[in-house]
């Protein structure tokens, strides 16, 4: 989702907490946001590609752009499952 639609979610109180993930493929750290039913939500760009950011800061600043959420910060790297 793009950050505009996840920022509605926000505002509608649809949206628990953040977890920043550093994602080997893109070699970039990745946002996901999780509901209260354990949904997960992804940050992307406007073509549905996952959004990444060069620094764990980055990637901090573009989930407060959304909203002010609890963050969790993985900073095991993210493998393909086969």
């Amino acid at each position: 989702m793009t950050l505009q639609e996840l920022k509605t979610l926000y505002e509608q109180d649809q949206l628990s907490q953040a977890l920043v993930v550093f994602d080997l493929l893109s070699k970039g750290w990745i946002v996901d946001f999780k509901d209260e039913q354990g949904r997960v939500y992804e940050l992307t760009d406007t073509y549905g590609c996952r959004a990444s950011f060069e620094t764990e800061m980055g990637a901090e600043e573009a989930v407060r752009r959304i909203g002010d959420c609890p963050i969790q910060i993985d900073k095991h790297q993210r493998f393909i499952e086969p």
